[in-house]
């Protein structure tokens, strides 16, 4: 556990259904900085009241890479999500 935060975000693209969900680019950013993604201890995902939970396949996909890994899922407060309506974003 080298205690690096690596962060990742929600990425719609019309073109690409489904979109990429945080994990996934987070997992982009720790494969960049050659990292593996078994060795994930923790991960936040913070989530809008959006019609998207983004909650359970996160969940799914940290269980298959990282099964020791701790999953905290919080909502983001109303003010937050008016400026950002769309964005979770995620770290690790």
């Amino acid at each position: 556990n080298s205690g690096d935060i690596i962060s990742g975000r929600y990425a719609e693209n019309a073109a690409f259904n489904p979109t990429l969900q945080p994990l996934q680019g987070a997992l982009v950013v720790l494969r960049l900085l050659q990292k593996d993604p078994s060795d994930i201890a923790h991960c936040i995902l913070v989530d809008s009241r959006g019609p998207i939970d983004h909650r359970i396949r996160t969940k799914h996909l940290l269980k298959s890479i990282a099964p020791q890994a701790l999953l905290a899922a919080y909502r983001a407060p109303r003010s937050v999500q008016h400026a950002h309506p769309e964005s979770p974003s995620l770290g690790i």
